[in-house]
């Protein structure tokens, strides 16, 4: 009696189950946080609004000529905003490191073996990274508005004051600021293999926006108006001059930068062994 044997199965058609998107995100976000430096960073940031806040706020009689009392709550809450402004610049350091540290440790090896698909890989990376800067920017803003109405409450107004008029827009669009800045961190980082273009890219950017005016009012006219501070300052409602662009081009003109980072990152990432 002869014993039948099973066919031999071709195990080379067999390949490891695909992981889903949402699993490729979520393994991008335990890799960041996984880290104590970035951790450490992401603490920073959130912190440095509130500090910085405190500072701006205690200088106004020397920066603005007035006391607290005599500064209206408005501009209390444009002083105590640019901690935010500060909180950016840890969250472009946080973001520059994420993605330049897989380049000096060589993990991005490890990340392309087990995610060959890189545009999905560059993709959850982005989703990664803009959600921690988003976390540091909403919890920048809360606390940087708990200063802003600490410090009009100390004058005898109501600590709900910040949110009257223009206040909650003013708000709710600086949390766009350590978004912007720290994908541009993330994307010039990627695109230059460096941390430190990482961290110089953007604040170059952001500089380079903020002293345009020095060129002349009609340089300014020209290129005020596509920069990134013009978007984010015109979608907060604090935009004047040449940077007011309505909220809408501010949110189209954010995009297309973001677009163009990406795009550029993407092209850099396919087409260049890591």
């Amino acid at each position: 009696m002869t014993a039948t044997t099973a066919p031999a199965q071709d195990v080379s058609r067999y390949e490891p189950a695909r992981a889903s998107f949402v699993d490729l995100v979520r393994a991008e976000l335990e890799k960041i946080l996984s880290q104590r430096p970035q951790r450490w960073l992401i603490g920073i940031a959130v912190l440095l609004a509130p500090l910085a806040a405190i500072v701006f706020c205690i200088s106004l009689p020397v920066t603005q000529g007035k006391t607290l009392d005599g500064t209206a709550t408005g501009e209390v809450l444009t002083a105590s905003l640019l901690g935010i402004d500060a909180a950016t610049i840890a969250a472009i350091v946080f973001a520059a490191v994420a993605v330049g540290t897989e380049y000096s440790t060589g993990l991005i090896q490890y990340s392309i073996t087990v995610t060959p698909d890189r545009t999905r890989l560059l993709t959850a990376k982005t989703i990664a990274v803009a959600s921690v800067a988003a976390v540091i920017g909403i919890a920048g803003v809360i606390l940087v508005g708990a200063v802003a109405g600490t410090a009009v409450a100390g004058t005898g107004r109501s600590f709900v004051d910040i949110l009257g008029g223009s206040g909650p827009r003013m708000l709710a669009g600086s949390i766009l600021m350590p978004v912007f800045y720290g994908l541009l961190g993330a994307f010039f980082a990627l695109v230059f293999r460096k941390t430190a273009a990482g961290i110089l890219g953007p604040i170059t950017v952001l500089v380079i926006a903020a002293i345009i005016g020095w060129f002349g009012a009609e340089v300014s006219q020209v290129l005020t108006p596509v920069t990134p501070l013009a978007g984010l300052h015109s979608i907060s409602g604090i935009a004047s001059g040449a940077e007011d662009i309505g909220p809408l081009a501010g949110g189209i003109t954010l995009i297309v930068w973001l677009l163009v980072g990406y795009g550029i990152a993407l092209w850099r990432f396919t087409r260049k062994d890591a």
